[in-house]
C-alpha cells in the first residue's frame, strides 16, 4: 500500500484538494499531511481491459459535500515509459464502486499540466458526502488498455463553476453600474 499526501483546503473562493503518488508497483512509504487527510494507493488488476488500478482513498479532516473538487498527482510519465499507460491519457479513468457497479467520473487534466509528465495533475469530484473524521476508500484510479478511447472529461461536472472561455464570454451577461463593470 502506497500512502502519500493529500492537501484540502476551504476558503470563500475556492473548494478543494490535492494529492501526489508515484507510479510504483506496490508498497512504499509516504504519510498525511498536518491536518491528517490522506490518500492511500495499491496496484491491483483492472479488469474490463484496464490492466491496472490504483485506489484513492479519501479521509476528511472535515465534512466533504458531494461534488468537492479533488486533484491527483501522479507520475504519468514512468507509467507511460514503463508500458503501463497511453502516452494521450485517455486510458487513465476514475472510477467510483456503487454496490456491485462501476460508475466512471468525470476527469479533467489541470490547465497548468499535461499529460505523459512527471507530474500530471487531475481533477474530479466526490460523487458522495464524506463525514468529517470519516474516510471512502470507493474511489479508484484505472489505465493501462490499450484501445482506450476518450473518457469522460467534462469539466463542468468536476468543479462547482467552470468555464474555459472556448465559447468566448457567450452565456455571460455585461452588467454596467455607476462605471463599473461586473459579468454575471
Amino acid at each position: 500500500m502506497r500512502r502519500v499526501e493529500i492537501v484540502c483546503a476551504l476558503s470563500l473562493l475556492a473548494v478543494g484538494c490535492g494529492a501526489r503518488f508515484e507510479a510504483g508497483a506496490g508498497s512504499g512509504a509516504g504519510g498525511a499531511n498536518s491536518s491528517g487527510s490522506s490518500v492511500s494507493t495499491s496496484v491491483s488488476s483492472g479488469g474490463q481491459g484496464f490492466r491496472f488500478e490504483r485506489t484513492i482513498t479519501v479521509t476528511a479532516d472535515q465534512a466533504v459535500p458531494t461534488g468537492f473538487s479533488i486533484a491527483i498527482e501522479l507520475d504519468h510519465a514512468a507509467l507511460v515509459q514503463a508500458g503501463k499507460a497511453l502516452a494521450n491519457g485517455d486510458d487513465v479513468r476514475v472510477m467510483r464502486r456503487d454496490g456491485d457497479k462501476a460508475v466512471e467520473l468525470s476527469r479533467v487534466v489541470a490547465p497548468a499540466s499535461a499529460w505523459n509528465q512527471p507530474r500530471s495533475r487531475l481533477w474530479f469530484a466526490t460523487s458522495a458526502d464524506i463525514a468529517s473524521g470519516k474516510s471512502d476508500a470507493a474511489y479508484y484510479l484505472v489505465y493501462g488498455d490499450a484501445s482506450a478511447v476518450a473518457p469522460k472529461a467534462d469539466a463542468s461536472s468536476v468543479f462547482l463553476l467552470f468555464d474555459d472561455f472556448e465559447a468566448g464570454f457567450s452565456g455571460w451577461t455585461r452588467i454596467d453600474i455607476g462605471g463599473n463593470s461586473a459579468a454575471t
